[in-house]
């Protein structure tokens, strides 16, 4: 995740591997926002799109690659602790939503706990 920002706001861009044991597979590239909410909490939202996908269903008889997922995603951020002004090590809780727009009948909503250092 890159951020720029000013005050309580910030802007940027995020990407990550998702991997939906024995379904996907992807690597979404989000636009994401920030809002601090305190000097401990702040909440973020993003929606990205997948650049790769791979998604399977034995049961649905499909195994397919796509360029056509959608993700969005809310979280909410804890800083557990500060080395410096921008250093900190935090706690992320994110709700996160899937969908493939064609192809295949894919949707997932998941919910996560990260560990992060920020530097």
């Amino acid at each position: 995740e890159a951020l720029m920002g000013r005050g309580r706001f910030a802007f940027g861009l995020r990407t990550d591997v998702v991997l939906d044991i024995g379904t996907a597979t992807l690597v979404p590239v989000h636009l994401v926002g920030h809002i601090g909410l305190s000097e401990r909490f702040s909440t973020y939202g993003a929606f990205g799109w997948s650049l790769q996908s791979w998604l399977s269903n034995d049961e649905l008889g499909f195994d397919t690659t796509t360029r056509s997922v959608i993700r969005g995603l809310l979280g909410l951020q804890v800083v557990l602790t500060r080395a410096t002004e921008e250093t900190r090590l935090y706690l992320d809780f994110e709700v996160d939503w899937m969908h493939a727009l064609r192809e295949v009948d894919y949707d997932s909503l998941g919910v996560t706990l990260n560990l992060g250092l920020a530097i």
